[in-house]
């Protein structure tokens, strides 16, 4: 970017300009640019999901400064916008702050479905992000169990079959099907927990597409 540019035509470029602007010449016009743009929908996303002011202050201050150092190293698809890009960003930190020894609550992702209420869309980045890495950990966990195991499991949960029904569908007795389902819940509900997920499974399988 041309730095003789005007601040007031910089204010029309998109953020994947703003982002190679201040990667390559530390163009505090274009961050302070940034910095309008979204720091204020990214502070209510932190308070909206810590529910603690002193907190979701600290993780924007961190964020922004993260975004100025090191945004020659930000990967980001080949889009105008650095929206998706900003609030995946954002939802990691918010995981490992609650992954982290200093904070004893556990990570209310229960809530994230809501946020559409006061702040984010059903299919907002972070709504986004949250789905795919749910999916990916239920799609991993379910590639260990036998191909019927998993599709009782997916008529169970996913298609909300009842037992019964589940039952006479493969030939299997009542008894077989709620084993299935309990195990691999226990497993999905351990890898969940070392990933730093602490929240209700019935969440979990709403968010995913396990066929």
């Amino acid at each position: 970017m041309n730095k003789n540019l005007s601040k007031q035509l910089k204010e029309q470029q998109a953020d994947k300009i703003l982002l190679q602007a201040i990667a390559a010449s530390a163009d505090a016009d274009a961050f302070l640019i940034l910095y309008n743009r979204y720091s204020q929908r990214l502070l209510q996303y932190f308070y909206n999901v810590t529910d603690n002011a002193d907190t979701a202050f600290d993780l924007s201050q961190n964020f922004w400064l993260n975004i100025w150092q090191n945004a020659s190293q930000l990967i980001y698809e080949n889009m105008d916008s650095a929206e998706s890009l900003f609030f995946n960003m954002a939802t990691k930190r918010i995981a490992d702050y609650y992954r982290s020894p200093q904070c004893s609550k556990e990570i209310p992702l229960d809530d994230f479905p809501n946020l559409s209420d006061n702040y984010a869309s059903p299919s907002s980045p972070e709504a986004d992000y949250y789905a795919e890495e749910i999916r990916k950990i239920t799609e991993k966990v379910l590639s260990k169990y036998p191909e019927l195991d998993k599709q009782v499991f997916i008529y169970q949960k996913e298609l909300d079959y009842p037992a019964q029904r589940t039952a006479s569908q493969f030939n299997i007795s009542i008894e077989s099907i709620y084993k299935k389902v309990s195990i691999i819940m226990k497993d999905l509900r351990f890898q969940f927990k070392l990933a730093g997920y602490y929240y209700s499974l019935l969440t979990c399988i709403c968010f995913c597409s396990l066929s």
